[in-house]
């Protein structure tokens, strides 16, 4: 890297407006929720340790198998009130 692409790169990392902190901090707080959901889910509510850090899942991939889970768990519910609705 060159001083002129150093000096860039230190000056756009000076730039950091509260708009910005604000994003930042928002990105990591879901993140920290959501690594919590999927070790839930994942360990069955037992502690699953540091498995989900070993793997290094990035925010789109967590954010991706999050989703995925709540699609199996409204299928089950939507299942389950179905049967439910039947029996009425």
């Amino acid at each position: 890297m060159s001083d002129e692409e150093a000096t860039r790169f230190n000056r756009t990392l000076m730039e950091f407006d509260e708009l910005s902190q604000s994003i930042l901090k928002g990105h990591l707080m879901i993140e920290e929720q959501l690594t919590a959901i999927l070790e839930h889910l994942v360990g069955g509510g037992g502690p699953v340790g540091d498995a989900l850090d070993e793997v290094r899942l990035s925010f789109h991939q967590k954010a991706e198998l999050f989703a995925i889970a709540l699609i199996f768990v409204y299928g089950d519910l939507r299942k389950l009130y179905e049967q439910l609705r039947g029996e009425v």
